[in-house]
């Protein structure tokens, strides 16, 4: 049986976390935690916008409908 896999990027997400992890632990960078983790801050923040898209436009269609 086949499984089709639906992704938007997570793999590049957590590769580029892990990155940026492993860089500030090492010491070859010296950027905030909230930076090294702002891979994983922007993807929450975009599906947040998407997902509020998505209910206003359903809003908008339910108001017009009637």
């Amino acid at each position: 049986m086949s499984h089709t896999q639906f992704n938007l990027g997570g793999g590049l997400i957590t590769l580029l976390t892990c990155i940026f992890v492993v860089a500030k632990i090492w010491g070859v960078i010296d950027w905030s935690w909230w930076m090294v983790f702002c891979p994983i801050w922007i993807s929450l923040i975009m599906a947040l916008a998407i997902l509020i898209s998505i209910l206003l436009v359903a809003l908008i269609v339910g108001w017009f409908s009637k």
